[in-house]
Formats: structure tokens, C-alpha cells, sequence
């Protein structure tokens, strides 16, 4: 495309060189006029030439200056251009992204307020929860210091019991080892009362035989009466002895 404009200058060129040839007239061929004619012709043609050459050199450099700036500015505006679409491609994928985002955001707001309701419901059915186990709490509580309470009373009941039973227990034991020494004191009386009878007795006796005896025995012995006597429980000997028709006192042993 550069050098089509040139190809066409120079096209264009040709012919007005070409046109600027002048024609030989036959009727001056053979003459001087027409030699000095065809002579100053072809100096002027000549000159013309080198004229139009240089001219048409001049031209091209500058409409090929001219079209290396034109392309030059094209190349700039199709990079330019080359940046807007690819700025507008940019654009859009930004704008896309931001319109994603959006709808992210859109969606995660959503999902942040269902969060947020279904803590507060867990929130309040856990407070709920806790003040129902509290007051379950509580009342076992209760029920189990009241159950405590009655196992106390019903403890100190039964230690009453027992004590008034041991109480019991011991009037019948002091009662009854009180029966048991009197009836002890009553039996050791009755029988220092029989052995008292029975000394009697045996001295009314040997008394008896002391008097006889003199008239009846032919040689002497001596008789030996042995009394036991118990006193307040402890056992007490008497010792009687007789030698003829003499009464030895009664010794008493204590132990």
C-alpha cells in the first residue's frame, strides 16, 4: 500500500514526460533548421528529464515519509485500539467478577442472617434448656433434703429408741441384780439362822451328854463337833469339843 501511490505518481509521470517529447515535423528533416531544431529539442528534452527525475525522486521520499508517519500513527492507533479492547475486556472480566462477587456477597449475607437466626433460636432454646434443668435441679434438690431430713428424724428416732431401750435394759438388769442380792441376803440369813438352830442344837446336846456320860461311860474320850456357820456369805468354823463333862468353846474361823 506504501508503494502505490508512488507506482501511480510515477505511472502518472510518465506519460507528461513522455507528452513533453515533441514531434519531429517531416517537413524540417534534412534542413539545418530542423537540426538546430531537433538539437535545442533534445537539450530541452534532456533537461527536462533530469528535472522530472529529480522532482519525482523528491516526491517519493516525501510520500514515503509521509506514508512511514501515516503508518506510523496507523500502527500506534491499532495498538491504542488494541489496548481500549483489551482495557474493555478488562473491564468486563472485572465487571463480571464485581457482579460474581456481588452475588457471592448477596448469598453469603443470606447465609450469615439464617446463621445468625438459627444461633439466636439455639441461644434461646439452650437458655430455655438450662432454666428448665435448673428448676429440675432444684427440686430434686429439695426433694433430696427433704428425703435427707426424714432419714435424719427417722435415724434419731431409732437412736432414741435404742437408747430408751438400753435405758430400759439397764433399770431390768439393776432391777433384777437387785432381786438376785436380796434373795441372796435372804438365803445367806436363812441359813446362818439353821446353823445357829443346828450349834444350838449341838450344844443343847453335848450339854445333854456331858451330864449323862459321867454316869455312863466306863473310860474316857473326847468328842470333837465341827460347825460351820456362813455369814453374809463367807463359810465360818465352829469347833466344839467335849472331854468328859467339860464344853470347849466354839472357835470361829472367818475367811
Amino acid at each position: 500500500s506504501a508503494t502505490l501511490p508512488a507506482n501511480l505518481h510515477a505511472g502518472a509521470s510518465q506519460p507528461s514526460m513522455n507528452q513533453t517529447v515533441p514531434n519531429k515535423f517531416p517537413s524540417d528533416e534534412g534542413s539545418e533548421c530542423s537540426s538546430v531544431t531537433s538539437e535545442s529539442l533534445e537539450q530541452y528534452h534532456s533537461r527536462t528529464q533530469e528535472t522530472g527525475g529529480q522532482g519525482v525522486h523528491f516526491n517519493l521520499k516525501t510520500i514515503y515519509s509521509q506514508l512511514q508517519s501515516r503508518q506510523e500513527e496507523i500502527d500506534r492507533l491499532k495498538e491504542k485500539v488494541e489496548g481500549a479492547k483489551m482495557l474493555q475486556q478488562d473491564v468486563q472480566f472485572l465487571s463480571a467478577a464485581l457482579q460474581e462477587e456481588r452475588f457471592r456477597t448477596e448469598r453469603l449475607e443470606e447465609q450469615i442472617n439464617d446463621l445468625t437466626e438459627l444461633h439466636q433460636n439455639e441461644v434461646e432454646n439452650l437458655k430455655q434448656a438450662m432454666a428448665d434443668m435448673e428448676e429440675k435441679v432444684q427440686y430434686q434438690s429439695e426433694e433430696r433434703l427433704r428425703d435427707i431430713h426424714e432419714m435424719l428424724e427417722h435415724c434419731q428416732t431409732k437412736i432414741q429408741k435404742m437408747e430408751h431401750q438400753a435405758a430400759q435394759q439397764q433399770q431390768y438388769v439393776t432391777l433384777e441384780g437387785l432381786d438376785n442380792s436380796n434373795a441372796r441376803a435372804l438365803v445367806v440369813k436363812l441359813i446362818n439362822v439353821l446353823l445357829t438352830v443346828l450349834q444350838v442344837v449341838l450344844l443343847l446336846v453335848a450339854t445333854g451328854a456331858g451330864i449323862i456320860m459321867p454316869f455312863l461311860r466306863t473310860r474316857n474320850f473326847d468328842k470333837t463337833v465341827t460347825v460351820t456357820e456362813v455369814m453374809d456369805g463367807a463359810p465360818a468354823r465352829a469347833i466344839l469339843s467335849s472331854s468328859g463333862s467339860r464344853v470347849l468353846p466354839a472357835a470361829v474361823a472367818k475367811s
